[in-house]
C-alpha cells in the first residue's frame, strides 16, 4: 500500500499509520500547524482508498480547532474502513479547513 498526503497551506499531517485489525483497515495520524501559533482552525481529514482499478472509498474525520497550551499543539485522527484493501491500493490523505458544514466535501 502506498500513502500519499496532500497538506493544506498552514496545516500538515504527520505520523501516518495504516494497519489491519479485525478484518478492517485503520488509518491514523497527527494534525499540526506549520507555523507556531496557539490557535488551530477547525477542519477535517479526508481519507481516500483508491484501488488499482480506480474504485474509491472515502471517509472524513473532523477535528475541532481552538487554543492550545503551547505553540506546537495539534490533534490526532483515527478512521476505520470495514475491509482490507487489495494489493496496490493508494491511501490518500488531505487536510481541509472547515468554516461551515457546507465546506465538508467528503460525500462528493
Amino acid at each position: 500500500m502506498t500513502v500519499e498526503t496532500v497538506n493544506a497551506k498552514d496545516i500538515r499531517l504527520s505520523n501516518i499509520g495504516v494497519y489491519q485489525k479485525d478484518g478492517g483497515t485503520i488509518v491514523n495520524g497527527h494534525i499540526q500547524r506549520r507555523r507556531f501559533s496557539y490557535f488551530m482552525p477547525s477542519g477535517y481529514v479526508q481519507v481516500e482508498m483508491i484501488s488499482p482499478d480506480g474504485t474509491r472509498h472515502q471517509q472524513c474525520e473532523r477535528y475541532l480547532g481552538g487554543y492550545g497550551k503551547s505553540k506546537r499543539h495539534g490533534t490526532s485522527f483515527v478512521t476505520e474502513f470495514p475491509f482490507i484493501p487489495v494489493q496496490g491500493t493508494v491511501v490518500r490523505l488531505s487536510v481541509h479547513n472547515l468554516t461551515s458544514d457546507k465546506d465538508l466535501r467528503c460525500n462528493e
